[in-house]
C-alpha cells in the first residue's frame, strides 16, 4: 500500500476525532451515538474476523502474510 494512502487515512483518523470531540465540548453533553451504531460496528469486526479465519483456512494461513 503506498504511503500516501496511509498518510490521508491516519489524518482522516485524526481528524474525526477532532471533531467528535468538539462537538461534545459544544454541546456539553455526553455524545450520544446513532441508534444501533456499536452494533454495526461490532458487527463488521466480526465479520471481518470471521472472514480472515475462512481465508486463512482455504488459501493457508502461512500464505496469507508471505515474508516478501
Amino acid at each position: 500500500m503506498p504511503k500516501w494512502i496511509k498518510t490521508i487515512g491516519f489524518i482522516t483518523l485524526i481528524a474525526l476525532l477532532i471533531f467528535i470531540g468538539y462537538i461534545a465540548f459544544i454541546k456539553k453533553s455526553m455524545f450520544i451515538l446513532w441508534p444501533n451504531t456499536v452494533l454495526f460496528i461490532c458487527v463488521a469486526l466480526m465479520g471481518s474476523t470471521i472472514g480472515f479465519i475462512i481465508y486463512g483456512l482455504i488459501k493457508g494461513f502461512e500464505n496469507t502474510f508471505p515474508n516478501d
